[in-house]
Formats: structure tokens, C-alpha cells, sequence
């Protein structure tokens, strides 16, 4: 376990420095920066609007899984049915808070490097497609390394919480992790999908009209 909390850590410093790589590029000439500040602001509005909804469909399905989990009958591995249902729930928001994280990481990085990508590309393809790549690997190495970093430290503390419980059932506890942070994706991934739409539709009509 601890192999893999170092490991994770380099993958977090990582991202760190390809955030900063990419943050340290030119923005490019003015009528770019002017773009891009539009661009930021409707990602941070479309954001603030996705994450609320989430919000409260996630505490609800939390809610829910732990009165789910209070029916069943209790475990055969040493551990109560609220104990259980308790450790549900709280992988459930473990889950759900890493993946909004990330998704939060990915959005805030993403509308940061397609200005600095345009103003690469002015200099230089390879430039570019540096920039391009580096900023899509913050999102895709934070994806990954929170995923670990959760399900390994919830691993831990649960074998710390319940000593008694065989290793085997060790699974079972933090299952709702999986849920948590699919429950986001899945509602990010559709809001996303209709997010892309409407800004490419937008762009199009824009473009139209400028040019009569």
C-alpha cells in the first residue's frame, strides 16, 4: 500500500508540473484572450449549474443506498448491517467528491490550454500539439491517480476500522466508491455532451452571422 500512495503522489506532482508547464505558455494577441475570457466564463457558469444538480442527486442516491443497505441482513464476514450501510455511504461520497474533483481539474485546465494551443500554433505545430497533449494528460493522470489514491486510502482506513473483518471482504466495504464516482461521470458525460453541442451550434451561428 504504501508503494502505491508513493505512487500516486508522483502522479499528483506530475500533474502539478504539466499544469504549470501549460500555465506558463502565451496566451497569444488580445482578440484570443478576449475569446478564451468568454470561453472561461460560460465553463465556469455551465460548471457552477452541473454541480449543483449533481449535488443534489447525489446526496439523495446516498440517502437511499444507505437505507437500502440498512434492509439487508447483517454480513457474515463480522460486520453490522449500520456499519456496512455506513461505510456505503461514505465511500458513495468519497467516490463522488474525487470524481467532480477531477472533472472541476479537467474543465478548468481544458478552456486554460485551447487558448495557449492557438497561440502555439502561430510559433509552431510541435509547440501545439505539446501543449494540446500536456494539458489533456492533467485531466487523464488526475482521473487515475485520484481513483487509486481513493480506493487505496479507503482500503487502509477500513482494514484500520475493522481489524476484524477478514481481508477478503475488504471489497465489499468501499463498493460504493465505484458508485459515487460513477454516478458523477455519468451526469458530467451528459451535461458535457450537451454543453459541446450547444457551444459548437453557438460558435457555428456566430460565424454566420460576422460573415453575413
Amino acid at each position: 500500500m504504501f508503494i502505491i500512495l508513493l505512487l500516486v503522489a508522483g502522479a499528483l506532482v506530475f500533474t502539478i508540473w504539466l499544469t504549470n508547464w501549460v500555465l506558463s505558455k502565451a496566451e497569444g494577441p488580445q482578440a484570443m484572450r478576449d475569446v478564451a475570457a468568454a470561453i472561461r466564463e460560460g465553463a465556469e457558469g455551465f460548471l457552477a449549474t452541473q454541480y449543483s444538480a449533481i449535488l443534489m442527486y447525489a446526496l439523495t442516491s446516498c440517502v437511499l443506498l444507505f437505507l437500502l443497505y440498512l434492509t439487508r441482513p447483517p454480513p457474515s464476514d463480522g460486520i453490522s448491517t449500520f456499519g456496512m450501510a455506513a461505510c456505503t455511504a461514505a465511500t458513495f461520497i468519497t467516490g463522488a467528491l474525487m470524481s467532480a474533483a477531477a472533472g472541476y481539474v479537467g474543465m478548468w485546465i481544458s478552456v486554460r490550454a485551447n487558448v495557449r494551443t492557438a497561440a502555439a500554433a502561430l510559433r509552431s505545430y510541435q509547440e501545439a500539439i505539446d501543449v494540446a497533449l500536456r494539458g489533456g494528460a492533467v485531466c487523464g493522470l488526475l482521473v487515475v491517480g485520484l481513483c487509486v489514491l481513493g480506493l487505496t486510502s479507503l482500503l487502509v482506513l477500513t482494514r484500520w476500522l475493522f481489524p476484524t473483518v477478514p481481508a477478503t471482504a475488504a471489497p465489499n466495504m468501499i463498493v460504493g466508491f465505484g458508485f459515487g464516482a460513477s454516478l458523477v461521470a455519468l451526469f458530467a458525460q451528459l451535461g458535457g455532451g450537451i454543453y459541446t453541442k450547444a457551444a459548437d451550434v453557438g460558435a457555428d451561428m456566430v460565424g454566420k452571422v460576422e460573415a453575413g
